[in-house]
């Protein structure tokens, strides 16, 4: 999907999310940002570092953000806060190594954990590929989306086109679009494909939609 693609589709999701005569919402957010370190992205990390680090300092400062990398098992590197020198810092030590991830399963705990009770923007990047039905429950992801739309929240998800070397298919149908694809498309949120060469641009332009979905 190309960036006039994604351009659209966030102001589509900034449109629908908002009844026609709602008023503008000035209450801070709770950002999770979460980030897939697995093997693909260890090559193109320099590229998907300064990717992140831009997002995070153009992120408004009212809003609170916290970081977790996801290899196999999530690691929360940042709680809750509004020092972003302290979320920049732990950017610059993501790296990938092995590990598979489930990340709808991840998305639910997290929020849980991090957002039942706030207005929650989550933000995943991630590498995962489209899924065999077989290994996907309906409910399961309808769970998390049921979250989202019961707490006012929104999930957006940018996929990084990186070699994985490894598939979960098992047969049957696959997916019609990777799993936090399909939260995101479903939670009203900005859902893409991009490079790493384009991380940086389409990390910048979701930045412009969370700072003026207020």
């Amino acid at each position: 999907m190309g960036l006039t693609r994604f351009a659209a589709l966030v102001v589509t999701a900034l449109l629908l999310s908002a009844p026609a005569d709602a008023q503008p919402e000035t209450r801070p957010v709770r950002i999770v940002l979460i980030v897939d370190a697995t093997e693909p992205i260890r090559q193109p990390i320099g590229t998907i570092r300064k990717a992140l680090a831009s997002f995070v300092q153009g992120i408004d400062a009212r809003h609170e953000m916290m970081l977790v990398t996801v290899a196999g098992t999530p690691q929360i590197r940042v709680r809750p806060t509004h020092d972003r020198e302290q979320v920049l810092k732990s950017v610059n030590g993501i790296f990938g190594t092995s590990g598979a991830n489930v990340m709808h399963r991840v998305i639910d705990d997290l929020f849980h954990r991090f957002a039942k009770e706030r207005r929650p923007v989550f933000v995943v990047l991630t590498t995962e590929g489209y899924e065999s039905t077989q290994n996907i429950n309906p409910q399961e992801i309808a769970h998390v989306t049921n979250h989202f739309a019961e707490s006012g929240g929104t999930l957006h998800a940018v996929r990084l086109l990186a070699p994985t070397g490894a598939t979960t298919f098992r047969g049957g149908n696959l997916t019609e679009l990777p799993i936090s694809l399909m939260i995101a498309r479903d939670t009203n949120g900005a859902h893409t494909n991009i490079s790493p060469s384009g991380l940086l641009d389409v990390l910048e332009r979701l930045v412009t939609v969370i700072n003026e979905a207020e």
